[in-house]
């Protein structure tokens, strides 16, 4: 049986460093998504809290691997029932 999957790519602007800022842009426009196109799935870039360029200010960016990034990629999927794939520089042990 054939079935249909919607997927919906969120590529926001994002201000380098300003992760807080960001994940709110990040979470406004995946619902608008949601809201606009239905989608089964959201898609977000490899690094949505920040651009992932060479930077000094990177370094501030790093969150816990469960941390607010994470948590808030869990509530954007859970919230509609959607599947939401994504990345960010995350921190597990020693290890960026």
């Amino acid at each position: 049986m054939d079935r249909r999957i919607t997927v919906a790519a969120v590529q926001p602007a994002l201000e380098l460093g300003a992760v807080e800022r960001n994940l709110a842009r990040v979470e406004a426009l995946v619902r608008d998504a949601v809201a606009v196109h239905r989608p089964d799935v959201v898609t977000l870039p490899e690094a949505a809290t920040s651009p992932n360029v060479y930077d000094r200010r990177l370094r501030s960016v790093v969150s816990p691997v469960d941390g607010a990034p994470m948590q808030l990629y869990r509530r954007l999927a859970r919230e509609p029932g959607v599947v939401v794939g994504g990345g960010f520089v995350a921190q597990r042990g020693a290890h960026a």
